[in-house]
């Protein structure tokens, strides 16, 4: 929903949700060497992302053929 429609509060429960499976860039997380705000929502770089991205990934579908 944050991807498709942007800040509101799904954006707002997601940078509080204290279980998140990756971090969020925020606009104050910009480096100040950086000439221009970061432009996507999710920290790609973040230690264990793709990781975490694979396994939930594959738990999906194996959720979903046992249906």
């Amino acid at each position: 929903n944050v991807l498709k429609h942007g800040k509101g509060t799904s954006y707002r429960e997601l940078l509080n949700s204290p279980n998140s499976l990756f971090d969020v860039k925020s606009p104050q997380a910009a480096n100040s060497e950086e000439v221009e705000p970061p432009v996507s929502l999710v920290d790609v770089t973040a230690p264990g992302f793709f990781d975490g991205l694979t396994t939930t990934i594959v738990d999906a579908y194996h959720f979903l053929e046992e249906k």
